[in-house]
């Protein structure tokens, strides 16, 4: 799944996906703090002024922006992941299950209209409007809501 950093609505509002980590912190990408207490911003922008009309902190990146339509997606794990273990793996304890959350924000002002999440991660999202389809390895599901 692939997330780009910046999108525009059709209103031409412009979104960007950032951080909370300063320049220093991200400066090196193979270099991780993992006791920082970093996590993704979403900022809504007036591209005309510059002026940022909201921000939020998220877990999950911006992934899809259309109309009213505004997609928060995160991901963990991959496909050898869904599978059932094998009784020779070794677990710590310490793994995290493999997960998709989805989340739908109110263009107005970033706050949650929505969620949907699930224990496996998919192998590909496709956003379409009021639509998603998740292809997971053995399953495609298409997610249709009414939106009012």
């Amino acid at each position: 799944v692939g997330i780009s950093g910046l999108f525009f609505d059709d209103a031409g509002m412009l979104y960007v996906n950032s951080t909370t980590a300063g320049p220093e912190s991200i400066k090196y990408s193979r270099q991780i703090d993992v006791n920082a207490k970093t996590s993704g911003v979403i900022h809504k922008v007036d591209p005309r002024t510059g002026k940022i009309l909201w921000s939020r902190e998220t877990p999950g990146a911006l992934a899809y922006v259309s109309g009213p339509y505004l997609y928060t997606l995160q991901v963990f794990g991959s496909y050898e992941d869904n599978e059932d273990g094998s009784p020779y793996t070794v677990q710590t304890g310490l793994e995290t299950k493999p997960f998709v959350r989805l989340k739908r924000l109110n263009p107005r002002n970033g706050h949650d209209l929505w969620e949907h999440s699930q224990e496996r991660a998919p192998l590909d999202v496709r956003f379409d409007r009021n639509t998603i389809r998740f292809v997971f390895r053995k399953e495609v599901q298409v997610l249709k809501f009414l939106a009012l």
